[in-house]
This record gives structure tokens, C-alpha cells and sequence, in this order.
């Protein structure tokens, strides 16, 4: 599959800006946003995730760059 294409690796690289631009660890990401904090680690192991489960951690992740006032993961992806 294309990688541009691919969910996982597009949910992985969200995750990815969003631990650099917060200082959170992926580990502390799950725990808070989908009450698993292997989420990120089962994802690059191949694992599925819910739709409902991404939409947490996404709903999470926006909420949490408002929150700090760092702009959204679409303005972080472009620079």
C-alpha cells in the first residue's frame, strides 16, 4: 500500500507531531486519550485500532494543542 495512503502510517505521523510539538510521550498519549498506553507501540506492531478509538485520540490530541494554544495538527504538518 502507498504510505501516503496507508491509516496507519498517516495516525502514526499525527501521533509523531503531536509528542514533539507537546513533550508528551506516545506512552502518556494512550493512557490519557484511548485508556491504552501500548496504543501507539500496537499500531507500528501492525495492530488495528477502532475508528472510535482514533477519533479519540484525535479529539484528544486537537483538544490538547488548543488547550497548550500550539496551533492543530494540520498547521504543524506543513512546516
Amino acid at each position: 500500500m502507498n504510505a501516503a495512503l496507508d491509516p496507519r502510517a498517516i495516525i502514526l505521523a499525527r501521533i509523531e507531531r503531536y509528542t514533539a510539538a507537546t513533550g508528551v510521550s506516545e506512552w502518556r498519549l494512550g493512557l490519557e486519550a484511548v485508556h491504552n498506553a501500548n496504543y501507539a507501540r500496537r499500531l507500528r506492531a501492525g495492530k488495528g485500532a477502532s475508528l472510535t478509538v482514533v477519533e479519540r485520540a484525535e479529539a484528544y490530541m486537537q483538544a490538547d494543542l488548543a488547550r497548550r494554544g500550539l496551533p492543530n495538527l494540520e498547521i504543524l504538518s506543513r512546516g
